[in-house]
């Protein structure tokens, strides 16, 4: 009869341990569960990412030409004004040369 009571325990104890390893078993599907769910909004959200660092690469490429196209406009503006001051200065020189040879003449 002892023997039957070992037996007896020694089932009630594996199946308490069957029990216990049903229950962690459950426990951690419902955790992968929930990790895989939490790892499938990470890459969504890390593709929304790399889709707004690709509109803002965009964006500064385009911005870096538009300065570009600026910047040589106004070295362009710039040259032209300094051509026509000079202009402007010969001609004033040239005027001044004439009026002085007709001062000199009367």
């Amino acid at each position: 009869q002892d023997r039957e009571q070992a037996v007896h325990q020694l089932r009630k104890d594996a199946e308490d341990r069957a029990l216990e390893s049903e229950k962690r078993v459950l426990s951690l599907n419902v955790e992968n569960q929930s990790l895989e769910k939490a790892l499938e909004d990470t890459k969504a959200q890390c593709a929304t990412h790399e889709n707004t660092i690709q509109e803002l690469q965009q964006h500064l490429s385009e911005s870096k030409i538009e300065s570009t196209q600026f910047t040589s406009q106004l070295q362009l503006e710039r040259d032209l004004r300094a051509r026509s001051e000079e202009k402007e200065k010969d001609e004033h020189n040239e005027r001044v040369a004439i009026s002085a040879q007709m001062l000199a003449m009367t």
